[in-house]
This record gives C-alpha cells, sequence and structure tokens, in this order.
C-alpha cells in the first residue's frame, strides 16, 4: 500500500501523458451525443471517483449527470428516455459496474468506462474507453489508481469545453511534495493508534476525498470512520462530537475555507481533537489543532496532494493499530459474484 501510494503522482503524470488521444475521442463523442443526462457509477473507492466527475461535469459544463452505487443502477435507471454511463472499475472486472454497463447497453445507453487494465471485461463491453496508466496495483485498499481516476475525470471535463489541463501536473508535483511530509502524517496517524471512531469534513470537490479518506480508514486501519460535507455535518452528527474526537477538515481552496468558516467554528466550540489539510489561510493554527499545509494549486485538482496525505495517513495508522494494511482480512481487490 505504501510503494503504491508513493507512486501516484508519477502515474497521474503518466496518465496526462498517455491518455490525451484517449480523452479527446471521449470528449468527442460526450459532445456530440444527443444526450445530456446519465449517470456516474463505480463501486467503493470508484463511487468516490465517480461523485468527483458528477461534480466537474455537472458544475462546468451541459450534462447533468448522476453518482450512484454500480449495484444500485438497475433499481435506479430511468424506464424511459436516453442517457449515457460512464463506469468507473479499476479492475475492469467489478461486477456490478460490468453488470451496470451491459444493462446500459442493453438499453441504448452510451456507454464509456474509466480502468486500469487494458483488455478487461470492461473495454470490451463499453462503446469507449480511456484506460489510465497507474500500473499494477495489489494492495486491497487501492491509493494510485484513485488518484488516476480523479485525473481522468478532469481531463475529460476539461477536454469537453476545450481547455487544458496542465494544472495536474502541478497538483501531482504538490501530490509529491507531501509525500516528503511523511513524518508529520506518521505522527498524525500515531494519535489513531486507539480510536474507534472519527469523522472526515469536505467541501465540493473535496467532499468525494472525504468519503474516500474514510473508507480508507476502515480498510486498512480498522476505524469506524464517516465522511461528510461540513455543513451537513451540523445536521446531526455533530452530537457526537467531544474533546476526544478525532476530525479532519479536507480544504481545497482558500475561498471554501471562508464559506465553511461559519460552520468550522460553530463545531470548533465542542473542541474536538482536529486536522486541518489544505492550502493555508491566516488563523489556521487557532482553529485546529494540527495542519498540514498542501501548495495552492487550484480547488479543483487539490484533491490530488489531499488524498495523498490521507491515504498516507490511513496507511500509517494501520501499522500504528499493529496491522497489516495489505492484508484486509475481509476484503478482496476485486468484487466478484456468480
Amino acid at each position: 500500500m505504501y510503494r503504491e501510494a508513493v507512486e501516484g503522482p508519477e502515474a497521474v503524470r503518466r496518465t496526462v501523458t498517455v491518455c490525451k488521444d484517449a480523452v479527446e475521442v471521449v470528449a468527442e463523442a460526450l459532445r456530440e451525443a444527443r444526450v445530456k443526462r446519465g449517470f456516474v457509477v463505480g463501486s467503493g473507492t470508484s463511487f468516490h471517483a465517480s461523485l468527483y466527475l458528477q461534480y466537474l461535469l455537472n458544475k462546468y459544463t451541459d450534462l447533468h449527470v448522476t453518482a450512484i452505487p454500480a449495484s444500485e443502477f438497475r433499481a435506479w435507471r430511468p424506464t424511459r428516455g436516453t442517457y449515457l454511463v460512464i463506469g468507473f472499475s479499476q479492475s475492469g472486472e467489478s461486477s456490478d459496474v460490468v453488470e451496470a454497463i451491459r444493462e446500459a447497453k442493453r438499453l441504448g445507453a452510451l456507454t464509456i468506462c474509466i480502468t486500469n487494465t487494458p483488455g478487461s471485461t470492461l473495454t470490451r463491453l463499453a462503446e469507449y474507453s480511456i484506460v489510465t496508466r497507474a500500473g499494477e496495483e495489489k494492495a486491497v485498499a487501492a491509493t494510485k489508481t484513485f488518484d488516476v481516476q480523479l485525473a481522468a475525470s478532469v481531463m475529460i471535463t476539461r477536454a469537453i469545453l476545450g481547455e487544458e489541463y496542465g494544472d495536474l501536473l502541478s497538483a501531482a508535483m504538490a501530490a509529491t511534495r507531501v509525500v516528503e511530509r511523511e513524518d508529520l502524517l506518521r505522527e498524525l496517524a500515531s494519535k489513531l493508534r486507539e480510536t474507534g471512531s472519527t469523522f472526515i469534513l469536505g467541501r465540493g470537490a473535496t467532499y468525494p476525498v472525504a468519503l474516500e479518506f474514510a473508507l480508507k480508514l476502515k480498510e486498512a486501519s480498522m476505524i469506524h470512520a464517516e465522511g461528510f460535507a461540513v455543513r451537513e455535518f451540523l445536521h446531526g452528527p455533530l452530537q457526537l462530537v467531544d474533546e476526544s474526537t478525532p476530525l479532519y477538515v479536507l480544504i481545497g481552496s482558500r475561498s471554501s475555507y471562508e464559506e465553511s468558516r461559519v460552520g468550522l467554528e460553530r463545531i470548533k466550540s465542542y473542541k474536538p481533537n482536529w486536522v486541518y489539510i489544505g492550502p493555508s489561510t491566516p488563523k489556521l493554527g487557532e482553529l485546529f489543532s494540527e495542519v498540514v499545509e498542501v501548495e495552492d494549486v487550484g480547488e479543483d485538482v487539490a484533491v490530488l496532494p489531499i488524498v495523498k496525505a490521507a491515504q498516507l495517513i490511513a496507511y500509517y495508522a494501520s501499522i500504528a493499530r499493529g496491522l497489516n494494511p495489505d492484508k484486509p482480512t475481509k476484503l478482496s481487490k476485486v468484487v466478484k459474484y456468480s
């Protein structure tokens, strides 16, 4: 898990370089399609990538898509009309994603897949494919393949708009510099040694990353963790916060921090033991117990350095708790069923 996590920034750089043509083909197909609505599906980590692509497409393009777990596609799909379906799966073999794309094809939907495995079932099923370049990932807890799913999402969105995505390379470099601060991340993770439960808060682009951080803590560290949007946390879950509560806040830009500040100050009044991960902004030290600063590379792509910090904290928390993050006892790399 550690080796693959630190390979993430280079995997993003390879994906940006190698996948340009495939991304342009997909973007052109989406521009020319007569459908303007659809679904983005995935399972586990890939579902969180689906949420991020939904955020980008709905915010910046004329497409309106809904991210849902792949296993729910058959229940949620429209019974009439035309639409598109985009499926994320690092292996290209996840049964739920494969079945969702198969059902979408049966219904005449435009189908696109984003996978890290050439020649996989999804690449054969979908009309269009983007094969990311993370290289083989063996750890059950996905790290670098999530990084390239995020990168592919940005590339697709920018290509539809006819814009460049060079800021992905800056974000990848910022992620590399996060890896260089692993002593701080290890120290923060050590404080989760006896933790039974924690919360991760995000806003906008970092909300899917908050969900992914929580999943990594569950998978690798055996910690009950839940992700929420910052202000949504005030609608109930806040009841569980006290001075013993570990809590992480993931913020992608100074503007997002300012828009979240009132909610954060409300949470602060209950004195959580909390950590901020994001770009620097004034008086962070007055609000948070600990701060992990990342470079201000822009809110949409800040997910790359922020998720790198999250992945490494989850890894080190696993080690601190005496676990083997590469061998979660109840999980497998690819979920299939007959």
